[in-house]
């Protein structure tokens, strides 16, 4: 079976892009692979790459929560990178548009990150 989803372990953290929309019957297996990461402390960051997904929904939204939570747990932080119009406004209609922190594409990830967490530290 081959993945719809390809991992990047970065110095900030882990970036995880997925290739292709969802696929509803292995949200299990990717939801089970991030947690057994996150669980092992890997990583302090939790990048997920939205580029290529259209649409999302309740079943996912779940599990980005659930991901969300783990790593906050574990003393990381979780960020969405790349979302589309369409999973903003799914994000929105959720009361979630302000929960995730979403970075954009066109300025470096690290200095991003950087200067998120430096704004959380002072």
């Amino acid at each position: 079976m081959d993945s719809f989803w390809e991992i990047e372990q970065e110095n900030y953290g882990f970036v995880l892009t997925l290739l292709r929309d969802w696929d509803i019957d292995r949200v299990n297996e990717f939801s089970n692979f991030v947690n057994e990461n996150v669980r092992l402390g890997k990583p302090q960051n939790f990048i997920i790459d939205l580029k290529n997904v259209n649409y999302i929904d309740s079943t996912i939204i779940t599990v980005l929560l659930s991901i969300f939570k783990q790593v906050k747990k574990s003393g990381g932080d979780f960020f969405i990178l790349n979302p589309c119009d369409t999973v903003l406004t799914t994000f929105q209609k959720a009361g979630l548009s302000g929960f995730f922190k979403v970075l954009n594409a066109d300025v470096d990830l690290k200095t991003q990150i950087r200067y998120i967490e430096d704004t959380k530290n002072h």
